[in-house]
């Protein structure tokens, strides 16, 4: 009697353990995550056209005409210059491809990139980006958000970010 008790604690501990490391991958937020954002709060903006489900859909490897076709335009865009190494450059747009602001070291070359200027303005001053994320959602008050965002290396998808931002 004592052993069947033991198997059934065992089944039940091991169910319990499979079903909660199947609910922290079914959110995109994990499970820690999403209850910090239930605790915590949030202040998420989404693209327009953004839905969970259809944000799931993207695979790596899809292209960019892909992607808008599925989520949209994004809330704003970022090129990146320069690899993890290195004091990348990053230029951020806001959907309309005009430069919102520039981050990165000074050269006669990026100083000439300015707020104001369009993004495909940037490309034939300093050439092609080495990734490209598209930003679909934002905090709306600079703090605790869900980061949705799509990175593309070569004008295809690399990575998708999802999770809690805790500010």
């Amino acid at each position: 009697m004592r052993s069947k008790r033991a198997i059934l604690f065992v089944g039940v501990i091991c169910a319990i353990v499979l079903f909660g490391w199947w609910l922290h991958l079914s959110l995109l937020d994990g499970l820690i995550g999403s209850g910090l954002a239930r605790v915590v709060g949030e202040d998420t903006i989404y693209a327009a056209a953004y839905s969970e489900h259809r944000f799931r859909q993207v695979r790596n490897g899809m292209d960019q005409k892909h992607v808008f076709e599925l989520l949209g335009p994004p809330l704003k865009q970022s090129w990146v210059y320069g690899s993890a190494n290195s004091d990348p450059l990053i230029i951020t747009a806001a959907p309309d491809g005009r430069i919102q602001y520039v981050s990165g070291p000074a050269t006669p070359t990026t100083q000439r990139i300015v707020k104001g200027m369009r993004l495909e303005d940037v490309r034939s001053v300093i050439g092609q980006p080495a990734k490209v994320v598209w930003a679909y959602s934002t905090s709306a008050h600079d703090s605790s958000y869900r980061i949705r965002a799509i990175i593309f290396r070569n004008n295809a998808v690399s990575e998708t970010r999802h999770e809690y931002y805790w500010d």
